[in-house]
């Protein structure tokens, strides 16, 4: 069995060495692990990961503007009919706020589901292959997008700001 973990920073990043040790137990039952992070989360510099652990560059490495990020990203029809639902179920339109994640996460999807790694775990997958999204938010976005049954499994881990509208302007892109 491979895995491929998602997470925000890891190994980069600051604050989130733990992870390592969830590595070091998923180690013992998977042959293969992959690390996905999202960005470099304020350090460039890789930690240590557990031997037999491998991770590619952060997704966002390039320090694009944000404006040159979503006009990359924004202007493209693809999956479109499911941000619109996401649109109007959820009012999106009633808060700059809801809007300005509504924004974010059509450019981080559309983003994500071109980066070459992901592309080729999606494309040459295997029966043998679990995705293992950290958090809801960030590169789960793209679970609506891919054929969830190619994979042995695919599992997102939610915590507290992805669990609970509340806590995110009372509003979770891609909830439904």
């Amino acid at each position: 069995m491979k895995l491929i973990f998602f997470t925000a920073s890891y190994p980069y990043g600051i604050g989130q060495q733990w992870k390592k040790n969830e590595l070091e137990y998923l180690r013992k039952y998977f042959s293969e692990i992959q690390i996905i992070p999202l960005s470099y989360g304020g350090n460039e510099t890789p930690h240590q990961v557990p031997e037999g652990v491998s991770y590619v560059k952060p997704v966002l490495y390039d320090k694009k503007s944000s404006i040159k990020f979503f006009l990359t990203n924004f202007f493209s029809f693809q999956g479109m009919n499911v941000f619109i639902s996401d649109f109007f179920e959820k009012k999106v339109y009633e808060k700059y706020s809801r809007l300005k994640s509504w924004v974010y996460c059509i450019c981080l999807t559309r983003h994500l589901l071109k980066n070459p790694s992901i592309r080729e775990i999606l494309y040459n997958r295997t029966d043998d292959l679990v995705l293992y999204f950290y958090w809801g938010k960030g590169a789960a976005f793209i679970v609506p997008f891919i054929d969830t049954s190619k994979f042995f499994k695919v599992i997102a881990r939610f915590h507290r700001g992805d669990l609970y509208e509340d806590r995110s302007n009372n509003y979770l892109p891609l909830r439904k």
